[in-house]
């Protein structure tokens, strides 16, 4: 997911992606703001994909389905085309914060349908036709929204050749597993927990965060298991290329943790082994570093099943009997 959303997305330069989540100071309504953010939002899954749209026809669309400007000019002695031009000059800002957050772009200029003018045309990006199903789903509880959104899932992020990045294969497998199973919908109610979250800044957050939340470690057992039996539907090869980028993950951030030399020289011993890893923790009785190792697999199912515990294995310098030696929680 990260993966994806990054490499749609540039950095924003202004209004944050959380306007489009924010709530009233008791966390418990979106406010108006945000609900407009949100149906703007929703318009984009009205259209065919990559279809441009006017502002005129968005402000149509707003003037029927969002409440706060329904009820505003239900009682304002406007003409239609009033309504919509007043609408169009208050959601342009809107509409300016989404292409900042590239959430949708500018497409082309074209002719006015009164007078000789050009007015620009927008249309939305996969992240935000995503965001638009994340919203329905999640938030407006959409008829047949989790379906819809496994199809985005299964069919367009993850949607697996026989040339895809092992990542891909791995997800795609993982959300049929989890649809099979009749998980999916327990899958999606994380987004809600992501929505919620106050460390969403921009979409590079957001995206960040979304993988935190969907991540196997941050799931109950049900969900990890689940990863660990699509790990073994994958064929040989691909479960090589897939684990080989979950070890390189992890020894990217144990290695800046590392104190000791005894972790770099078991990492290197390592190196061709693609389903272990080399840890570094330290003993709560000897207080001395210890490096040692576990499988990947072992190590993740751990990670998910201790949720906020901490792990200890046996300490190879210590004469104490027991657990003492602290496993480092290496989940972001």
């Amino acid at each position: 997911m990260l993966y994806i959303m990054e490499n749609c997305m540039l950095p924003m330069s202004h209004k944050g992606i959380d306007s489009i989540f924010e709530k009233d100071p008791e966390g418990k309504y979106y406010i108006k703001k945000a609900r407009l953010y949100q149906d703007i939002l929703i318009f984009g899954s009205t259209l065919e994909e990559n279809k441009s749209f006017k502002l005129r026809d968005l402000a149509k669309y707003l003037l029927e389905k969002n409440e706060e400007i329904r009820n505003r000019y239900s009682v304002r002695k406007l003409t239609k085309s009033n309504k919509i031009e007043n609408i169009q000059r208050r959601i342009k800002r809107y509409i300016d914060s989404l292409v900042n957050l590239r959430l949708m772009k500018e497409t082309e200029q074209v002719k006015e349908e009164k007078g000789s003018g050009l007015i620009p045309t927008y249309s939305y990006t996969p992240s935000g036709y995503f965001i638009s199903q994340i919203i329905q789903c999640v938030i407006h509880g959409k008829e047949n929204a989790g379906e819809q959104l496994y199809t985005l899932f299964h069919d367009r992020f993850f949607k697996a050749e026989d040339d895809s990045l092992s990542f891909i294969i791995f997800n795609s497998k993982f959300i049929e597993t989890i649809h099979e199973k009749n998980l999916f919908g327990d899958y999606v109610s994380t987004f809600q927990k992501a929505l919620d979250s106050k460390e969403i800044t921009d979409i590079e957050s957001f995206a960040r965060v979304i993988q935190n939340y969907i991540s196997p470690v941050f799931q109950q057992r049900l969900f990890v298991g689940v990863w660990q039996e699509t790990i073994w539907k994958l064929d040989p090869q691909t479960r090589q290329l897939y684990m080989y980028e979950q070890k390189l993950a992890i020894d990217v951030k144990m290695g800046s943790k590392a104190l000791s030399k005894d972790y770099e020289v078991l990492r290197l011993e390592l190196r061709e082994n693609v389903e272990e890893i080399a840890l570094e923790g330290r003993c709560i009785a000897c207080h001395e570093h210890s490096a040692f190792y576990m499988k990947i697999i072992e190590y993740t199912k751990s990670l998910a099943n201790a949720g906020k515990s901490l792990l200890f294995t046996n300490c190879p310098k210590c004469p104490a009997h027991g657990r003492t030696l602290r496993v480092p929680i290496l989940r972001q």
